[in-house]
């Protein structure tokens, strides 16, 4: 157990292909990585590059891909620089042309398809690489369960700032399935693919990312109710938010919301009021920079409840929150693909290069 949950906290990486519902945030990728600047340092005026995008259908039987709406976003040094609109062609490709190569830049591709949006990000183009192809893999939805299942749960909880108790929580969810799974209907039609149990008294999401999105997202009756489907292979639910704690103690129930392979829960070392009747304590690792305690339970069943309570919890402390600078970057939130290797003894999908 220490082994893994050693690899779990080490290792972050994020999805190279990531369903996203159109609008949703992206990452600003970063062009320091090598390939970035010019042969010798200097631009080549004039010269222009091309972009071949391809969708590639991933559900075995599903129809062809045509004429699907295409979206590019080229980032350079300063952000995102320009935004392309497009459609792909009876085959299912499109070529982006006469792109400027000065400044260097990559690109983003988002391809919308039944109604969810996939992306693949690109590497640098620049005079040494004019040219690229980037091939997105596109999947039809269902309403049919496929029997997801959550590969690795775990919160970090600390003082907040302002008071009360932080908390980022992950989820990694797995679809064994090759179709975007959106949920069953209810009476009014209406679908919620994932519903995650919140702590009593939150009633804002501070932050959200991975496959979790505001446009997507909403709070009812003590749960975040997520719309986006759940795309096949392995993503990531990430959120951020403060339970309030105006007697310096907190009760939080958790309802797992599929069956999980494991849940950790990490609470700062020097908090000594952690108790619970279910998790039991692991080893002392070191997260974002603090000696943090283990509390873990594995094999948990959909629909099972945990809980546990921390007391003595101190007033306001003078440090800012980690909730925007932790999951506004996908790569620097502690780890779950690294575990899904352990776990599911099977290669995991890897989150875009943006180094």
């Amino acid at each position: 157990m220490k082994q893994l949950t050693i690899v779990m906290i080490l290792v972050m990486s994020g999805s190279a292909m990531a369903a996203e519902p159109p609008g949703s945030p992206a990452t600003m990728p970063d062009l320091t990585a090598p390939g970035g600047t010019m042969p010798g340092g200097m631009p080549l005026m004039g010269e222009v590059g091309s972009i071949a995008i391809k969708a590639v259908q991933g559900t075995k039987g599903g129809p062809k891909v045509a004429y699907d709406e295409v979206t590019v976003e080229l980032y350079g040094h300063g952000g995102k620089m320009r935004t392309i609109e497009t459609k792909l062609d009876a085959h299912g490709v499109v070529t982006i042309e006469n792109l400027p190569l000065v400044p260097p830049f990559r690109p983003r591709v988002f391809i919308k398809h039944a109604g969810t949006s996939y992306t693949q990000d690109g590497g640098v183009i620049d005079a040494g690489h004019p040219t690229q192809d980037i091939s997105v893999t596109v999947y039809e939805t269902s309403d049919s369960d496929p029997k997801w299942e959550v590969a690795m749960w775990h919160l970090i909880v600390q003082p907040a700032e302002q008071g009360g108790l932080e908390v980022l929580e992950t989820l990694a969810v797995r679809n064994p399935a090759d179709t975007a799974y959106l949920g069953a209907a209810d009476a009014e039609g209406r679908r919620t693919s994932v519903a995650l149990s919140l702590p009593k008294g939150v009633e804002k999401i501070e932050q959200m990312s991975g496959a979790l999105h505001s446009c997507c997202a909403s709070i009812v009756a003590g749960r975040l109710l997520s719309k986006a489907p759940i795309t096949p292979g392995t993503s990531q639910l990430k959120m951020g938010y403060v339970i309030p704690t105006p007697a310096g103690k907190v009760d939080v129930a958790l309802v797992a919301p599929a069956p999980a392979k494991q849940l950790l829960i990490f609470v700062p070392k020097d908090m000594k009021g952690f108790s619970s009747d279910t998790l039991k304590p692991g080893d002392v690792f070191t997260v974002h920079d603090r000696p943090m305690q283990s509390y873990i339970l594995s094999d948990i069943s959909a629909g099972q409840e945990m809980s546990f309570v921390i007391e003595g919890i101190p007033r306001p402390v003078a440090k800012a929150s980690n909730i925007p600078k932790v999951l506004a970057g996908l790569g620097s939130v502690i780890l779950v693909i690294s575990c899904i290797v352990v776990l599911l003894i099977r290669r995991p999908e890897s989150e875009p290069e943006t180094a």
